[in-house]
């Protein structure tokens, strides 16, 4: 939940209550000088969407038998041994933009951000938006870079989640401020480039921008999280 309210400048950045749960206030100058609060719901572990995520495939998986050479060959080229399979064989249906769009989301996997700050930005945003094949796929990904299980249930909760320390918690209201505003604070932006050179900034909103994009993907197309493979947590 996140909303702007003209606040008095005396009051002061907090916690809030908004209708019986607790959140989190950060003030701004608005255009006409006037504080804005910032009040983001961190109570309510689900975020509510207005649609219903499909449930089976809009598009399904491409069976080996109706693979062209070259999707064949992509799809080699990538291995399919672990979990991640049904995005991969459902999107190799548009083989010429899979082959550009690999190499992109490979160099962000493989970039300058620490790799546990990076899962934490794409848990978040997977949540956020509530895909929850992103979410399962980054939940092993974010084990293998550093994240326990504690940190991943964690991310759920949002930036004012009891355990943070102050870095870990400004990425997630940097994953935060592009999912509900589409623009890092000011605030926000100086936090991360005390620790961040120009590069790592660079990717901070390539990676929350292209986990939309996958986001969007994975829950319009109906690719489902595959068997034996545990998604959002209960």
């Amino acid at each position: 939940m996140f909303a702007l309210h003209p606040s008095d400048a005396a009051t002061p950045t907090g916690a809030v209550a908004l209708g019986g749960a607790w959140s989190t206030a950060h003030r701004s100058v608005g255009p006409l000088g006037e504080v804005l609060t910032r009040v983001r719901d961190v109570s309510a572990k689900r975020p509510s969407v207005a649609i219903p995520r499909p449930t089976t495939p809009r598009i399904a998986p491409l069976p080996a038998a109706e693979r062209t050479e070259w999707q064949t060959e992509l799809l080699t080229g990538i291995g399919l041994g672990g979990p991640t399979v049904n995005i991969f064989e459902t999107l190799v249906r548009h083989p010429g933009l899979f082959a550009k769009w690999m190499p992109f989301g490979g160099k962000l996997l493989n970039g300058k951000l620490p790799a546990r700050d990076r899962e934490i930005l794409i848990l978040r945003t997977g949540w956020r938006c509530q895909s929850e094949y992103e979410w399962a796929q980054h939940v092993v990904i974010g084990r293998r870079s550093g994240l326990s299980d504690d940190e991943i249930d964690r991310i759920t909760f949002g930036e004012s989640a009891t355990g943070w320390d102050a870095f870990d918690a400004l990425l997630i209201r940097a994953a935060d401020e592009l999912h509900d505003d589409a623009c890092l604070s000011a605030a926000t932006w100086a936090g991360l480039g005390e620790r961040y050179d120009d590069q790592q900034m660079l990717e901070v909103t390539m990676v929350v921008g292209h986990y939309h994009l996958v986001s969007f993907t994975l829950n319009s197309l109906g690719i489902q999280v595959e068997d034996g493979v545990s998604g959002f947590p209960s």
